[in-house]
């Protein structure tokens, strides 16, 4: 693998629960949960806050998949956030970095991945660990993001986040050397809201 350098990364697993989610359409059976770490959010769909610590997970209802994903979300996650009207919020610098390198990778030479398996289903796992987004690589000094690390939300009111991940799919019979097959899972949307007294 090369050695790009990054300022921010994912690290996956956490013992906080993916809570509060949107889910991803299935692709192949296979789909994403993206939600809060915050123990206050508890159920599918309910609203997270711009302070919340942002986490996601995939799950598979048939079975386990094995995946890998790029450990730099320049590569690995698109994230924007609307307003009710429908307009984007401006990013921070570090919510600009997410997906800025998107449409460049193809292979899993590319970049460093880390590998997570896709299994159960959400429905009756709600609160299994999720990975958290980091700011610095795994081996260093590493800080949850959260949603208002990401926007610059002036506002008090709901908003929507879309984010979109895309990964490596472990396939046996693929005919790439490493046997993986890079896919996109569909968009997510979360409900955002910004308290009066935030």
């Amino acid at each position: 693998m090369t050695n790009a350098p990054f300022c921010c990364s994912l690290l996956i697993w956490s013992s906080c629960a993916v809570l509060g989610a949107g889910l991803s359409a299935p692709t192949n059976g296979v789909y994403l949960a993206i939600g809060s770490g915050t123990a206050r959010a508890t159920t599918v769909n309910e609203p997270l806050r711009i302070s919340d610590e942002l986490v996601f997970l995939p799950f598979c209802d048939s079975g386990k998949v094995q995946l890998a994903y790029a450990t730099d979300p320049a590569y690995s996650t698109v994230i924007t956030m609307s307003d009710r009207n429908g307009v984007s919020l401006p990013r921070t610098a570090l919510g600009r970095r997410f997906g800025s390198r998107f449409d460049r990778l193809h292979n899993i030479t590319d970049v460093h991945t880390y590998t997570i398996l896709a299994w159960g289903s959400y429905t009756n796992n709600p609160g299994l660990g999720g990975g958290r987004f980091f700011t610095q690589p795994p081996s260093g000094r590493s800080s949850n993001i959260r949603v208002e690390d990401l926007f610059k939300v002036k506002a008090p009111g709901t908003y929507t986040l879309r984010l979109e991940m895309q990964m490596f799919r472990f396939d046996p019979k693929g005919t790439s050397s490493w046997k993986r097959s890079l896919f996109r899972f569909p968009p997510v949307t979360v409900t955002v809201e910004k308290p009066p007294d935030s």
